[in-house]
């Protein structure tokens, strides 16, 4: 107890010895909200001390301490004077209290003593008369409010439907230009013309190759049929496929006659070993042909107009 009496009996004295002094100031004691107040802390000391300054951080008194900094000069009398000052900025309306500061000086004979600065208040002002706070509705904030961009969706979509047409121009366009034009299917009686003759040139009947001569010219006539007529021939026996065009009316009474002698004399060599002469031979080219310029179709004749003259 006799201790602490006496450290604050010291500290009072130093306090009161006018070679150290500490003093406290704001150069504006009401502001507005949001303006910037410069509060400044000056200690004069001898020359040769040393000054310990509080740890201000990022606020002092419920003010936030936006800048800082610090200025030391020599006075009369040996002495010295140092500033701290501080930019202060609060949006807080009211009065705020600034605590007074303590800083220790340390003589040259090394002891330290303490100072203490006097309090410092700054009020806040609104920027409004005090009536109208009274009147003021504040309500508080509306929930945000979703607000559909259909301007934005609109154009969008616009766009991508003018891509999409440009697209599928070019994509037809393309087409055009890459795709191959395939020919027109060619007439079934003239792929079997070539076939007749392609078959006769080989020679088959001089080289005693009958069987193989005439099942190659039954498959030609069967492939002729099939194609011209829609009759499945080359899937059909013989009296199958007779049967068939009779009864669908593909072929007249004639024709079918003649179909019917030819399918038979070509089975005779297919199934019953029959081997045909060369005159043989070809007299069952002949009857292929003669039955495919038959049946193939008629080609169109132009109708001789008749002869005008003038009477």
């Amino acid at each position: 107890m006799a201790i602490l009496l006496a450290y604050v009996g010291i500290t009072a004295a130093w306090a009161a010895d006018p070679e150290v002094t500490v003093q406290t100031a704001v150069d504006k004691a009401e502001v507005e909200i949001g303006e910037p107040v410069r509060y400044a802390i000056t200690a004069e000391y001898p020359a040769g001390s040393r000054v310990s300054w509080p740890a201000i951080g990022a606020v002092i008194g419920e003010m936030d301490v936006e800048d800082r900094g610090a200025a030391t000069q020599p006075i009369s009398g040996g002495r010295m004077r140092e500033t701290r000052w501080y930019r202060l900025r609060s949006y807080d309306v009211g009065s705020h209290a600034i605590p007074p500061p303590a800083i220790g000086i340390i003589g040259s004979d090394g002891q330290e003593r303490a100072v203490s600065g006097e309090a410092t208040a700054v009020t806040v002002n609104s920027g409004l008369p005090a009536s109208d706070w009274k009147t003021l509705d504040i309500r508080d904030a509306k929930p945000p409010v979703f607000l559909v961009p259909w301007r934005a969706i609109l154009i969008g979509g616009a766009l991508l439907l003018l891509i999409g047409a440009g697209l599928g121009v070019w994509w037809v366009r393309q087409r055009r230009v890459i795709a191959p034009t395939s020919p027109p299917p060619r007439p079934p009686h003239e792929e079997a013309f070539e076939d007749f003759a392609r078959l006769e040139a080989e020679g088959l009947l001089p080289q005693h190759r009958e069987e193989e001569y005439v099942v190659r010219l039954s498959a030609i006539a069967r492939v002729y049929i099939e194609r011209c007529h829609g009759l499945r021939a080359p899937e059909m026996t013989t009296e199958e496929f007779l049967h068939a065009a009779t009864t669908a009316q593909a072929l007249a009474p004639d024709q079918q006659q003649l179909l019917r002698d030819f399918l038979t004399a070509c089975d005779l060599v297919k199934f019953a070993r029959y081997r045909p002469s060369v005159q043989e031979g070809h007299a069952l080219m002949a009857s292929a042909r003669r039955f495919v310029q038959q049946t193939m179709p008629a080609e169109t004749v132009p109708t001789p107009q008749p002869e005008l003259r003038n009477v």
